[in-house]
């Protein structure tokens, strides 16, 4: 696999796991506070509330961590596609014309990844991890559409 594949690769592995790291811990956190609640403990604390202040601070937490990868990982691609412009230029007539159409088809990916991400960003509370999904199929379907755009350059 060529380095920037590679480095592709790997990002796009850490985005998931970040992902899966954060619905994870997003279902660790419920059921904690439906166990204070069901227990019915008198003893139980603002904490215990699944709306709780700190829980709160922790969504937020989850929310910005998951929202600057996801938007580190769309300047990548950014950067990528732009790169892929400057090669195409040099490509024979024939392969610069394939591959603009497949650059072209990148441009809606991009914008429907970036309005993904600015739902994301501007969701509240724990309707973000509803929107969270959606930025990741955004951003692995143009990756995918990158990935494919770059190894037509290749084979010419």
């Amino acid at each position: 696999m060529d380095p920037p594949m590679s480095r592709l690769m790997t990002r796009l592995i850490s985005v998931l796991a970040l992902a899966c790291l954060v619905a994870t811990g997003g279902c660790t956190q419920s059921r904690s506070g439906d166990h204070h609640a069901a227990s019915g403990a008198s003893g139980a604390t603002a904490q215990s509330s699944p709306d709780s202040p700190a829980q709160a601070t922790d969504l937020d937490r989850e929310k910005a961590e998951f929202s600057r990868k996801a938007q580190e990982e769309l300047d990548q691609l950014d950067r990528q596609i732009e790169e892929l412009k400057k090669q195409a230029k040099t490509a024979s007539a024939k392969s610069q014309r394939q591959l603009n159409r497949s650059i072209a088809q990148l441009e809606p990916k991009r914008r429907r990844a970036a309005k993904k991400l600015e739902e994301l960003k501007s969701s509240s509370g724990k309707a973000w991890e509803d929107v969270k999904a959606g930025v990741t199929a955004a951003i692995d379907d143009l990756s995918t559409a990158y990935n494919r755009a770059a190894s037509r350059f290749k084979k010419t």
